[in-house]
């Protein structure tokens, strides 16, 4: 039972990780944001479409990479269930999300969205479970002019 009970208790702490993952990120709490990876935590994103593969380690690379990206658009993540692995000690999941974003343009702004999976593992630490290794893959990638000004 206390090994069922602790599961469990994993289970649910890491799925209101990946939900402030999306709400930190999503609010440019820069800070906030780096403070849910373990202190070496990666994060890498696969480049399609052309672009580069990107990988940042470290709390200070994942603060200015969040400052960076936020200064240039503003989105809102939506997550579905993480679809947690646990084997021993080690945690992990996959999280499919769509990530929907306005970037300024020439003409106003653009919207775009992505839609695509998050492989991650975890670690527990003193405080609490923290991402240890998150990879995003991107699999579709679409753009649409808008004309509108955000706040």
């Amino acid at each position: 039972m206390e090994e069922r009970l602790k599961e469990f208790e994993a289970r649910v702490a890491i799925m209101g990780l990946e939900g402030e993952y999306a709400r930190s990120w999503d609010v440019g709490d820069a800070a906030e944001w780096a403070d849910l990876f373990v202190d070496d935590g990666v994060f890498e994103m696969f480049g399609v479409d052309g672009r580069d593969d990107v990988v940042h380690r470290g709390r200070g690379e994942l603060k200015q990479f969040c400052v960076d990206m936020n200064q240039q658009f503003r989105g809102v993540h939506l997550m579905h269930l993480p679809a947690i692995r646990i084997d021993g000690d080690v945690v992990s999941s996959v999280v499919p999300f769509r990530f929907d974003y306005a970037k300024a343009s020439e003409d106003g702004h653009e919207i775009h969205e992505v839609t695509g999976k998050y492989e991650c593992t975890y670690a527990l630490t003193t405080d609490g479970w923290r991402i240890k290794h998150r990879v995003e893959r991107a699999l579709t990638r679409r753009r649409t002019a808008s004309y509108f000004v955000l706040p």
